[in-house]
């Protein structure tokens, strides 16, 4: 950057109000402190250090020119009417709690943020998403930017370029998929270094380097670097189209061995496999015991979890299966299921019926969600299964997108946090800015001890002497006291924004507690209709058991006639009778227990005359 570029962003800084100057630092200092940490990735105490400062003062100013520079995204990013430009998400590292480490785990073996760009072909942002967990993909994220109040726009009969992770739709221009692209810039790329600031401030700051870049490239492009970047670009391409010329001939000889191959052989079937429901029930049973045992780390299944799966389920179903039918199947799961964990996890007036495995709401809360989000009329009819069991397993891990968020809609949520208090509290006054001087202890006025003229001295000119010397005292206690109470006026006009937030948040509460009351209301209705199922289907199921006809042992019928008082002689001969006849061992039974002796004679009876 040029000094005359660096003056003209602090101008335009100083312009916002957010930055100020103090006594003790300009804003050029305070713009240099933020462009040293962002350019270097350096520490605040090494920042403290070259410049003098506390390491409370460097992060102060770094913050208040981090929010300067946002202030300036309706400047510098906005989205043009050009013909075409290109869209694309990368990986930044950043820095979280072990609990949500898991979210930000993707195919990198560090903690990612995923970021969403759009930019022109003059090398400048037009639309940048930040914040989204690096488990995210592409096409999800793009998704959110299509329907954010933000939005990304794609005028009519406009087209963004965008890589093979994207969606091939309307206004999006994919490549073909049967070809590797930029297989050498992957290969190149690191995974850069562990930021210094948390997670929230790393996307601010992201943000704050794309309009810094826009507004290089309008006052101070550097042509030379563009020119190493193309230079680079070219050899680049040059490695590329060689490394794709072997790749087409190791391609080419693979082709011909498998066309000679399925000359003389059969070409064998994929090994697929058709899973039923009770194959995925199973399946997650075992992988929840797994969980349980612990061998489950950051979201990743350990080899002994999918070596006892692969043993469990071989045992409890027919075929052959293997670790990657397992791996294949939780894939198909946890997308099915994130579709539907994605549009309710976060709404409201919304329940679970494990009875019907459907989300039960009122008529007009389906209304308005089908009205804003026309793709959701399809849950109000199709059943989830095994939603309990998906969300304990992969719920945990999914990636949410609470913290992403553009430049624009970050400033407009500090304006309306600014519009609840009552006077803006500038960040910048601290006791160090205000011309605080320690009094003069040591001065003493000289004057003679003994005048030379005696005549004209006189005590009305002694005590005018003495009150010069206390009236320069009282107007030093006098600066002191009127910067106390400015300070203290501040401090009170704190205490009252924090109580309007206070009253603010007992607001929210109070409506919160309406939706939760609503959501008990219609979860003790499920309750009432889940009881009445299950009065239901016990009245049915005592209907099929009364409908049902009883099979009687052999162990059934000596015992009856042990209990009718049979001798032995005949015992025998009735046992062996009814075992062979079971229409008459069913009458017997049929009968009420003080008739089947009688029952029993008349049977025998009959039987010896025929």
């Amino acid at each position: 950057m040029s000094p005359a570029a660096f003056m003209k962003l602090c101008e335009k800084l100083r312009s916002t109000g957010i930055v100020k100057d103090s006594t003790k630092a300009t804003i050029e200092e305070q713009v240099a402190k933020f462009l040293h940490i962002v350019g270097h990735n350096v520490k605040n105490r090494t920042v403290s250090f070259f410049f003098h400062r506390s390491g409370e003062t460097v992060s102060r100013h770094f913050h208040n020119v981090l929010r300067a520079i946002i202030s300036l995204v309706d400047e510098f990013i906005f989205q043009p009417t050009g013909l075409h430009w290109a869209i694309d998400g990368t990986h930044s590292r950043v820095k979280v709690r072990r609990a949500d480490a898991p979210r930000f785990r993707g195919r990198k073996e560090c903690t990612t943020k995923n970021v969403f760009a759009a930019c022109s072909f003059d090398m400048k942002f037009t639309y940048v998403l930040t914040g989204w967990e690096g488990t995210a993909s592409d096409s999800r994220i793009l998704k959110d930017a299509l329907s954010r109040e933000d939005s990304l726009v794609i005028p009519e009969g406009k087209y963004y370029l965008g890589d093979a992770g994207f969606p091939l739709k309307a206004g999006i221009l994919t490549p073909y998929r049967g070809v590797p692209y930029h297989l050498k810039e992957y290969s190149t790329r690191g995974g850069g270094n562990e930021p210094y600031y948390s997670f929230p401030v790393m996307t601010d700051i992201f943000i704050a380097c794309c309009i810094l870049h826009n507004y290089l490239m309008g006052v101070d492009v550097d042509n030379q670097i563009i020119a190493e970047v193309d230079q680079e670009l070219q050899q680049r391409g040059i490695d590329r189209s060689s490394t794709n010329q072997r790749d087409e001939m190791k391609e080419d000889s693979k082709m011909m061995k498998g066309k000679n191959n399925r000359d003389d052989f059969n070409q064998q079937p994929k090994d697929m496999m058709r899973w039923s429901e009770e194959m995925d029930l199973a399946l997650l049973n075992a992988l929840t015991e797994e969980a349980h045992k612990g061998n489950r780390h950051d979201s990743s299944w350990t080899t002994e979890a999918y070596n006892n799966v692969v043993e469990l389920l071989r045992t409890t179903i027919e075929g052959h299966i293997t670790k990657q039918h397992i791996k294949n199947r939780m894939k198909t799961l946890k997308e099915n299921f994130g579709e539907a964990y994605d549009l309710f996890n976060s709404l409201s007036g919304f329940a679970w019926d494990p009875i019907t495995r459907k989300f039960e709401a009122e008529e007009e809360v389906w209304d308005a969600l089908i009205k804003e989000k026309p793709h959701a009329v399809k849950w109000k009819r199709m059943c989830i299964k095994n939603y309990d069991m998906l969300k304990d397993l992969f719920g945990v891990d999914r990636a949410k997108g609470k913290t992403s968020g553009t430049g624009k809609e970050k400033k407009k949520r500090w304006e309306k946090e600014k519009e609840k208090e009552k006077e803006f509290i500038d960040l910048n006054d601290n006791f160090e800015d205000i011309g605080m001087h320690e009094p003069e202890s040591n001065y003493v006025e000289e004057t003679p001890l003994f005048p030379s003229d005696f005549d004209a001295f006189s005590p009305s000119q002694s005590n005018q002497s003495n009150g010069t010397n206390a009236t320069r005292g009282a107007k030093r206690k006098a600066h002191v006291a009127e910067a106390t109470e400015s300070q203290y006026e501040k401090v009170s006009v704190g205490i009252d924004a924090i109580a309007e937030a206070v009253k603010d948040g007992n607001n929210l509460s109070e409506k919160l507690y309406q939706v939760v009351e609503r959501q008990v209301i219609v979860a003790e209705r499920q309750v009432t209709v889940a009881e009445r199922q299950m009065d239901i289907a016990e009245k049915e199921l005592t209907i099929i058991q009364q409908s049902r006809p009883r099979h009687y042992s052999e162990s059934d019928v000596w015992n009856v006639l042990t209990d009718l008082g049979i001798n032995n002689n005949c015992k025998m001969d009735c046992y062996r009778f009814l075992c062979a006849n079971d229409l008459k061992k069913r009458e017997l039974f049929g009968v009420l227990p003080e008739m089947r002796l009688q029952a029993l004679i008349d049977m025998m009876a009959e039987a010896n005359k025929k």
